[in-house]
């Protein structure tokens, strides 16, 4: 187990995507960690990245103790895993271990996780579009055509395993769920969540359930509120606009 100290431990580490470090809509003092650092009487380090899917987060991990050793720890990221979405490439000929995809290849990192045809694996490498596997593809050589996706669930999880061997009590490591779309239309509403969110809400949700962390459900706290009458379905009130996810 790595041994890391902070003494005594003062931050609220939180990594993520562009729901973290929010710098095309917001400046540094708004962003979430900023905020409810000193409501625990913490200080924040803000290990967002715009764009980020969940396996460079994962791939990055070690960020989380630059500092020496979290007193808190906030994982938000999965909204992007749905933004990648290529398939195998025909050509050159996929193998148990090697093969290439067509697009979306930044999303895709070393030691990372992945399913290729829902099959999971682990990525050794990643050069241009060609992705190098830690161990042959159970079931054989993907097929040409054959959907690659980020395993949302398995990185979220391994960044909590990470952090937890390194000293961090499960009871200070959180999950977010992703939040309420409030748009005019084609967001979220109180009868059902927008799909794509749904789905990045539910790998969440499983990874803090699979690791036993706490599950942050922003998305059934928000409908609360429009349920209670304190904001307005379709008002985008808590956006920074219409049709735009990240939050005010």
């Amino acid at each position: 187990m790595a041994s890391f100290s902070a003494s005594p431990p003062s931050v609220l580490a939180c990594i993520g995507d562009s729901f973290t470090y929010n710098a095309t809509w917001l400046t540094p003092p708004e962003y979430y960690p900023a905020l409810l650092a000193p409501r625990l009487g913490l200080t924040a380090l803000n290990l967002g990245v715009s764009g980020n899917s969940t396996g460079q987060v994962l791939n990055r991990k070690q960020q989380l103790v630059q500092q020496g050793l979290p007193a808190k720890v906030i994982l938000y990221a999965g909204t992007n895993d749905l933004n990648a979405a290529p398939v195998v490439a025909a050509s050159p000929a996929p193998t148990t271990t090697t093969f290439s995809i067509d697009t979306g290849e930044s999303y895709y990192v070393a030691d990372s996780w992945i399913t290729v045809g829902g099959v999971s694996a682990q990525i050794l490498s990643i050069a241009s579009k060609a992705i190098t596997l830690t161990a042959p593809l159970a079931g054989g050589a993907p097929a040409a055509g054959a959907a690659v996706r980020l395993d949302t669930q398995k990185n979220l999880e391994q960044v909590v395993v990470y952090i937890h061997n390194a000293g961090v009590a499960l009871a200070n490591i959180f999950i977010v769920g992703m939040h309420y779309l409030n748009f005019d239309a084609g967001g979220d509403t109180t009868s059902a969540q927008q799909t794509l969110a749904s789905q990045s809400r539910t790998a969440q949700a499983a990874a803090a359930t699979a690791q036993g962390v706490t599950y942050i459900d922003t998305y059934a706290y928000m409908r609360a509120l429009i349920l209670s009458g304190a904001y307005v379905q379709g008002s985008a009130s808590w956006h920074v606009a219409q049709q735009n996810s990240h939050l005010n």
